[in-house]
């Protein structure tokens, strides 16, 4: 019997959203005008200040990590690299997980906006090294008229590229997949595959629900031309 039981994805939307043609058009990296706040400038700095005091190694960003779970497991990964979760909710990061008794030297967790913060480390790309991208189970808002808010329907989607980094992103709605990799395509950027997917190590919450659901996952590789 399954303990956290999760239903599946349902959506009224039939195959790829057939606006998201006209909003890959209309997005550039030009007319995102929207300010960027003193917190989140504030969080980009203490980000850039603890790449700075550990040798600007190279950095892995896990995007949305929730409680953290997934950020601990990718430090473990890349040892020698470093490691940053990035979600925008305190309860969430605060939560005092076992897995956080002992966290790695080169792991950091901040609450913050990630879509400011792709756009701050685009402006200043040339100052860091960034090795791949995680996009762990992103909320899928699978209603047609929410799909502006999937982060390939987003204004910042050009500036999560524009970082010219591999993505790895999982799902257990497949259409979400199919839809980014369109958009990658829409961008000639199209180096992408989808695969049915089978953890070894389960490293989010969302995984282990899905996998205790029995929900068929779906994983994405981004690797830039």
């Amino acid at each position: 019997m399954t303990r956290n039981k999760s239903n599946l994805v349902t959506t009224n939307q039939v195959g790829i959203n057939e606006g998201l043609s006209l909003l890959n058009v209309r997005y550039t990296l030009d007319n995102f005008k929207k300010p960027i706040p003193d917190f989140s400038i504030k969080i980009f700095e203490e980000i850039w200040e603890w790449i700075k005091s550990n040798n600007n190694k190279s950095l892995v960003i896990d995007v949305g990590c929730g409680v953290g779970e997934s950020s601990y497991h990718l430090a473990n990964k890349y040892k020698n690299d470093l490691v940053i979760g990035i979600d925008k909710s305190l309860v969430r990061i605060s939560k005092n997980n076992t897995f956080k008794k002992n966290p790695p030297a080169n792991l950091k967790i901040v609450r913050g906006d990630i879509i400011d913060i792709w756009r701050l480390f685009y402006k200043y790309r040339a100052e860091f090294s960034i090795k791949k991208q995680y996009i762990l189970y992103p909320n899928p808002w699978p209603l047609k008229h929410h799909f502006k808010k999937r982060w390939h329907g987003h204004p910042v989607f050009p500036f999560i590229l524009a970082l010219e980094t591999p993505i790895e992103l999982r799902t257990n709605w497949k259409l979400y997949l199919e839809e980014f990799s369109f958009c990658l395509n829409l961008r000639n950027k199209s180096l992408a595959s989808i695969e049915g997917y089978s953890p070894k190590v389960i490293v989010t919450p969302f995984e282990r629900k899905f996998c205790e659901s029995e929900h068929e996952l779906f994983r994405l590789n981004y690797k830039p031309l």
